[in-house]
């Protein structure tokens, strides 16, 4: 499994077909431009994931169900905020406009589709491929908070803000009651993005089902290590790559962008001496 394959999946397989359509393009080229794109959004997200922060990150963008409707409806690519949607996963996962035009510019040279038009199409792509991801890791990240009793048990009494207590959070925000984990031990496991259960952080806005875990994260700690590693091997698992470090990251990424041209330039030193 890895991105491209995610979103071939989506939207009941019809993805391919649907960006094919709304951006005026034979569904072959749409198969080539993900073929260049797949690759390098997932590399960007396994270098994402060699920090703790990197992965919390990404938690953020997985739990916060804006993405859910893109790995399964078709007219999500009309919804207004599709682009900024799409350009949020972008800013997380490439880092900079900068990179999303250098990819944009490298797709183009290897498809022959305009770069003016990959861009336009990445923030939908991102949007896609971010949906898929979050429904490929639901079952897996709720295994994962099973097996964390501070995450799944009755001991867990903090929460994202500083620890309120539970009646706290049930009076927060005009007296709405909280879904987050509390010490009633029959609240049970963090529900699942895209379930009806709503969440409040205290804020009276929506919270995230993993911001607990993106909060252990960021804190470090032997604790925060081990589930940092834990959601690593998800995610690996996933898109197809292993965890083995930066170095073992950067000799793939070398490899992937600029292999090609070495063995080019390789042949072209051998036929030049026959």
């Amino acid at each position: 499994m890895n991105i491209t394959d995610l979103i071939r999946n989506a939207q009941g397989g019809a993805a391919v077909g649907n960006l094919a359509k709304q951006f005026s393009l034979p569904p072959e080229q749409v198969e080539d431009l993900l073929a260049q794109i797949g690759p390098e959004l997932s590399y960007n997200i396994e270098k994402n994931t060699l920090s703790r922060g990197g992965v919390a990150d990404l938690l953020e963008l997985i739990g916060s169900g804006q993405y859910d409707a893109y790995a399964a409806d078709a007219g999500a690519l009309a919804n207004p905020d599709s682009r900024d949607l799409g350009n949020q996963v972008l800013s997380q996962i490439l880092g900079s406009k900068s990179s999303s035009r250098a990819l944009a510019a490298r797709s183009s040279s290897a498809t022959g589709i305009s770069a003016t038009l990959i861009k336009a199409m990445l923030p939908y792509i991102a949007s896609i491929a971010m949906g898929g991801l979050a429904k490929s890791m639901q079952g897996g990240l709720g295994d994962l908070i099973k097996r964390l009793p501070q995450f799944g048990g009755s001991g867990h009494s903090g929460g994202r803000r500083g620890g309120n207590n539970s009646s706290s959070r049930r009076s927060s925000a005009g007296g709405r009651k909280s879904n987050r984990i509390t010490e009633n031990a029959d609240n049970g496991p963090l529900p699942m993005p895209g379930s009806d259960v709503s969440f409040d952080d205290g804020s009276g806005q929506g919270g995230n089902p993993y911001g607990d875990i993106g909060d252990v994260l960021r804190r470090g700690g032997s604790s925060g290590s081990t589930i940092w590693t834990m959601i690593r091997n998800l995610l690996g698992g996933v898109l197809g790559f292993q965890s083995k470090g930066v170095i073992g990251w950067f000799i793939r990424m070398l490899v992937m962008r600029y292999g090609w041209r070495i063995v080019k330039a390789l042949f072209s030193v051998v036929i030049g001496r026959r």
